[in-house]
């Protein structure tokens, strides 16, 4: 039973840090080199670090509401996959 809620802790570790990950990459393709400048002093935004956090957060509070990280599997490992 604790490799089942290891395995879970894990798989929410990297849906979290992929969310943030993702956020980061996102803001940089789309302003380019300069991104985290442009985004706290021309933008007047928080820092994006502080940001992508919150968006991990969300994301985790998303998929945990979808039932993502539900204990049992209500198809079989092909169609969970």
């Amino acid at each position: 039973m604790q490799g089942i809620s290891d395995r879970r802790a894990v798989l929410i570790a990297v849906d979290v840090f992929a969310a943030f990950v993702a956020l980061i990459i996102a803001v940089r393709l789309r302003f380019g080199p300069e991104a985290f400048s442009i985004w706290e002093i021309e933008l007047e935004l928080p820092p994006l670090w502080l940001l992508a956090l919150v968006f991990a957060v969300l994301t985790f509070g998303a998929f945990a509401t979808a039932g993502v990280y539900r204990r049992e599997m209500y198809w079989g490992l092909k169609t969970e996959l």
